[in-house]
């Protein structure tokens, strides 16, 4: 035996309300981050290569873009931190 569920899906102001077949609504709350629109000039060769990674990754070139710089900027703040750690650390012993 399968169960089919069947919903429409409404967003308005970033909260998302799911109808099901009997007319009953679920607030389903979900917050997207906000986005903001940029222009950037990218190397030919740099494009070609995120294509073919993002579509390798099943994402499109926007959602591989913004996973790329965020986990760049996670491994950033996080070797900011061990070197901040590093100097205050080294300079108290002394």
């Amino acid at each position: 035996m399968y169960l089919i569920f069947i919903f429409d899906i409404f967003i308005f102001d970033r909260v998302k309300f799911i109808e099901n077949r009997n007319g009953a609504y679920f607030d389903m709350s979900v917050e997207k981050p906000l986005k903001k629109k940029v222009s950037i000039t990218l190397d030919d060769n740099i494009v070609d290569k995120i294509q073919i990674l993002a579509d390798e990754d099943d994402r499109n070139f926007s959602q591989y873009i913004n996973m790329v710089l965020r986990k760049h900027i996670s491994l950033k703040d996080t070797s900011d931190a061990e070197n901040y750690s590093k100097k205050h650390s080294s300079s108290s012993s002394v």
